[in-house]
């Protein structure tokens, strides 16, 4: 209950009926009027001048609270006081200071509505106001004449002395208790005010990772559309990389060699020059210059310059093609360059069930290099393209934003340098049981090499293979020179060999010769084993732990490569489609398959009925 409504209502219990009419009925008005009255009897001069400006507040304050101060303005009983004005001055200096002091109460009752021991101290100060009101307004109602007064009533702070005391301590108290709930309201507003801060944070927070989950969810989905639009892109243009081929050449590569390609003064112009857009690497065969070619994309790399390449490959039929090199490139693009989808998109809309042709996406091709950035290709071995001619009319097309790599002439001194570094390596990693005049006699040896990488790691492989010193100084004696002749002595090793390791490593050198593509271990496996006109396999004819077989009866000529088989060199490639066709390499090979003849890699695969094997 509102302190001052509960003060009146104490007071009310202890009122006659009379009383309490009167309480109800006066008014502010009657106040002032009476004030009014009195001030014009006793003139602006007198001690009470002024007085409704005095008790303004007051009235203000009777107004705001409601009637029950009002018993002060019966009009006898302030008439009365006009006939004494010491009494009358003290009585409105009293009027006037709880004038001023109820204003900040009521302030007090509505700010701190909640601290009872406040509401407390104000509703007693409440009942002290009115009490005192009430004791005034019986005393001056009661005396009528001056000489009467005079002699009955006591001094004024006799007569008011309790009233005035109980007054002052619940002024104290008020103003203590205020003092303590405003202390009280601080603090618990500094608590709510935390914790609101803590739970706007907790939202906030938890707004923030609700945004994030959004922000995963939506990414997700858009990656996984990304992903499957990228998916149908890729299986449209049906390019092959040459990632694995490259991370080979990378992992052969021997820290310290091919650094004199980025030394050339032909590399760092074509590289700080924009005018010199294509950079030719031309070398012999067998003298290093895929590894070159895979070192200086390498230093491309380190320099976040984007480039895209490709490794023709005469061996492979899915590399060997203009068409192989735009759809692989076409890939890389798609991979390093996503922005360009759309481009992509509008070249496969209404195709996507079928790849694209190579007159799509080699105009596909011709756009992006219109509106790319500027940008590297680099081609390795481009004199393994089946169709070069077609490939250089591209050419001019790429070169007229972008640079090109594919070959510069190598300088023997450089190529003797990284072949004995190469020498080296292998001496010590291989040959270290041997003495050192015998390692300086096959350093000797291979310094005839004329400058071929392949046919150094040939041989070097090929004196490994020996299985004691006298072995080793007979290969040694008898090492030829030049890649053919380094081939004719690996093939007379191999026609030495027992009929069927004989047999068994000329069919391995025929299907991975007439193959389209390289052959996976387990492919050759089956293919050895199979017969013409078979529809069964006969599992009893498979080869025993082929990945050491193929090593032990072709190697060094072949070259496992990610589980795949295929030929270390184009020259050797290039060998062995004259070596096979002799007529009586051929004879042993067909008379095992129980055929005639046959005249190509097609009319075998036909003679074999099993078109899920392709050549």
């Amino acid at each position: 209950m509102d302190p001052w409504v509960k003060a009146v209502a104490k007071y009310s219990d202890g009122l006659n009926e009379t009383e309490k009419t009167l309480l109800k009925s006066s008014t502010a008005a009657d106040l002032v009027a009476t004030v009014k009255i009195a001030e014009h009897a006793h003139g602006s001069g007198s001690k009470v001048g002024n007085l409704v400006k005095k008790i303004q507040p007051l009235v203000a304050a009777i107004e705001q609270y409601g009637t029950a101060l009002d018993v002060l303005s019966n009009a006898n009983g302030i008439q009365a006081a006009q006939q004494f004005s010491a009494y009358f001055v003290k009585l409105l200096e009293m009027l006037e200071h709880i004038g001023d002091v109820l204003p900040r109460y009521g302030t007090y009752s509505v700010l701190f509505s909640k601290r009872e021991p406040l509401q407390n101290a104000l509703c007693s100060t409440y009942l002290q106001i009115i009490t005192f009101c009430m004791d005034a307004r019986r005393i001056l109602a009661k005396r009528k004449r001056r000489s009467f007064l005079g002699s009955l009533w006591k001094p004024f702070d006799q007569e008011f002395g309790d009233t005035l005391a109980e007054l002052r301590r619940f002024r104290r108290l008020v103003e203590e208790e205020a003092r303590v709930a405003y202390m009280i309201e601080s603090k618990e507003e500094m608590t709510e005010s935390a914790q609101e801060r803590i739970k706007m944070e907790e939202e906030r927070k938890l707004a923030e990772e609700s945004r994030k989950v959004i922000s995963v969810i939506r990414t997700e989905a858009d990656t996984r559309a990304s992903s499957e639009n990228l998916t149908s892109i890729k299986k449209w243009i049906r390019g092959r990389s040459c990632a694995v081929e490259l991370a080979d050449l990378k992992e052969n590569h021997l820290p310290g060699t091919c650094e004199w390609i980025l030394g050339r003064d032909e590399v760092s112009e074509w590289l700080q020059q924009d005018q010199m857009r294509t950079l030719w690497v031309i070398g012999i065969p067998g003298c290093g210059k895929s590894v070159a070619f895979s070192r200086l994309l390498t230093h491309l790399d380190e320099q976040a310059v984007d480039n895209f390449y490709f490794m023709f490959r005469a061996s492979d039929q899915e590399r060997n093609t203009t068409s192989s090199v735009v759809r692989s490139w076409l890939i890389q693009i798609l991979e390093k360059l996503p922005d360009n989808a759309p481009t992509f998109n509008r070249f496969m809309q209404g195709n996507e069930y079928r790849s694209g042709t190579m007159n799509e996406v080699t105009y596909l091709f011709l756009q992006l290099l219109d509106t790319i950035h500027p940008c590297t290709f680099a081609i390795d071995a481009l004199d393994e393209c089946a169709d070069r001619a077609q490939f250089l009319r591209l050419l001019p097309n790429i070169i007229r934003r972008h640079k090109l790599v594919q070959r510069m002439p190598m300088k023997p001194a450089d190529i003797a340098t990284d072949i004995n570094l190469y020498i080296s390596h292998r001496l010590a990693a291989e040959f270290g049981t041997l003495s050192d005049d015998l390692k300086s006699r096959i350093r000797e040896r291979l310094a005839d090499c004329q400058g071929m990488f392949l046919c150094v790691k040939l041989m070097l492989d090929h004196l490994h293979s020996q299985t004691t010193v006298e072995e080793l100084l007979d290969a040694l004696n008898q090492l030829p020179i030049g890649l053919d002749a380094t081939y004719d002595s690996i093939l007379k090793a191999i026609n030495a060999l027992p009929k069927p390791r004989r047999l068994l490593a000329h069919k391995i050198l025929l299907w991975v010769t007439i193959a389209r593509r390289p052959l996976s271990v387990a492919e050759i496996r089956t293919m050895l084993a199979i017969r013409p006109g078979n529809r069964f396999l006969d599992e009893n004819k498979l080869v025993i732990n082929t990945e050491a077989t193929i090593p032990a009866v072709c190697m060094p000529l072949l070259e496992t490569r990610s589980g795949r088989i295929s030929t270390v060199h184009f020259t050797v490639h290039q060998y062995l489609e004259r070596y096979l066709e002799e007529n009586r390499i051929l004879h042993e090979v067909t008379a095992d398959y129980g055929v005639k003849a046959f005249q190509s890699g097609h009319q075998l695969a036909a003679a074999f009925n099993r078109p899920s094997i392709a050549f």
